[in-house]
C-alpha cells in the first residue's frame, strides 16, 4: 500500500508538456483580464493551501521576455515578489538562499506573504531630477538590492505596483560586493568556484573620471555569465567590457531585461578549471564567439 500510495504521489508531481502549455495559458488569460488573480493563485494552490514550491511555466516564460515583463507589471506588489522569488527566476530554492547567503526563511515567507497585503512602505525623496524611494527598515536596503541583482529586475519592481518603467544600476550601490580595476577582473574570475553557484555585483573602476563598469557575475558550474548592467551602455564601455576578455575564449551576446529598451551586452566563459560543457542562460543571444 505504502508503494502504491509513492506511486501516486509521483504520478502527480510528474508535468507534462501539455501541463505547462495549460499553465502559461492561464497567464495569458490573467494578463488578458479573463480570470481574477485570485483564481490565479488559487491554481498555485497545493491540497494545504500553501502556494507550490515548483512553478515551471516561469522558466519558459523566460523564452519570451516580453511575456514575462507584462505578466510581472499586471501583478500587484505582493503577489510579483512571489513570483519573481521563485526558483525558476531567480535560480535559487529557498534552501539554498539560506545555506548560501544566510537569507532568513522567516523574513523570505514574510517578503512574499499576500495574504496580509503586505506591501513596502516607502517614502520619496529628490535628488536634482532623479526620485529616490526608500523602503521600510522591515526589510534592509541590501536584501531588496541582493534580490534585484539576482532576478535581472529593477529594485522598485519589489516594492511599487506601478514601477517606473527605466532601468538603473542603484542597486549596486547599496552590495557590499566587489570593487575592483579591470587588470584584477579576470583574476577575480578565476578564484570563483567552478562547482558553486554564485551571484555577484561587480563595480569595476579604473580612473576616477571613468564610468565604472557595473558587471553582473553568474557562477553556475563553470559557466561564468557576466553582464554589462551600464544603463544604456555606449560603445567605448561596451568596447571596454570585451577587452576586459582579450586573450581568452568567449561567447558574446546580448541579454535582454524586463525593460524593453534596456538590453545588456553579456559575456559566457568557461572557468578553466571546469569540466561541465557550458549552460547558456535562457535570455542570451548569442552573436559570436571571441578570442
Amino acid at each position: 500500500m505504502a508503494n502504491s500510495n509513492n506511486e501516486m504521489k509521483q504520478n502527480r508531481n510528474k508535468l507534462t508538456f501539455q501541463d505547462i502549455l495549460i499553465r502559461l495559458e492561464r497567464i495569458n488569460r490573467y494578463c488578458s483580464g479573463d480570470i481574477t488573480l485570485g483564481d490565479f493563485l488559487d491554481y498555485k494552490r497545493g491540497t494545504h493551501g500553501k502556494f507550490t514550491t515548483e512553478w515551471p511555466e516561469l522558466f519558459f516564460l523566460r523564452y519570451n521576455i516580453e511575456k514575462l515583463y507584462r505578466f510581472l507589471l499586471a501583478l500587484p506588489t505582493g503577489a510579483r515578489r512571489l513570483v519573481i522569488m521563485r526558483e525558476e527566476i531567480i535560480g535559487f530554492s529557498r534552501h539554498r538562499l539560506y545555506s548560501s547567503f544566510g537569507i532568513n526563511n522567516d523574513k523570505m515567507k514574510l517578503f512574499t506573504e499576500i495574504e496580509t497585503d503586505n506591501v513596502i512602505n516607502s517614502y520619496e525623496t529628490w535628488v536634482g531630477n532623479r526620485r529616490k524611494v526608500i523602503p521600510d527598515a522591515s526589510y534592509p536596503v541590501q536584501f531588496l538590492a541582493f534580490v534585484s541583482l539576482l532576478s535581472r529586475i529593477p529594485m522598485q519592481w519589489l516594492m511599487n505596483d506601478k514601477p517606473d518603467l527605466t532601468w538603473n544600476t542603484s542597486h549596486f550601490g547599496l552590495l557590499d560586493d566587489v570593487h575592483i580595476s579591470s587588470a584584477d577582473f579576470i583574476p577575480f574570475l578565476n578564484r570563483l568556484n567552478p562547482s558553486y553557484h554564485d551571484v555577484r555585483g561587480v563595480v569595476l573602476i579604473d580612473k576616477p573620471t571613468e564610468i565604472p563598469l557595473y558587471l553582473r557575475v553568474e557562477n553556475l558550474n563553470g559557466t561564468v555569465t557576466v553582464e554589462l548592467c551600464n544603463t544604456y551602455a555606449h560603445a567605448y564601455e561596451c568596447q571596454r567590457f570585451k577587452e576586459l576578455f582579450n586573450g581568452v575564449y568567449f561567447a558574446y551576446g546580448d541579454r535582454p531585461t524586463v525593460i524593453p529598451s534596456q538590453i545588456n551586452k553579456t559575456i559566457i566563459w568557461k572557468h578553466p578549471k571546469s569540466l561541465v560543457p557550458i549552460c547558456l542562460p535562457i535570455e542570451f543571444d548569442a552573436k559570436r564567439s571571441l578570442y
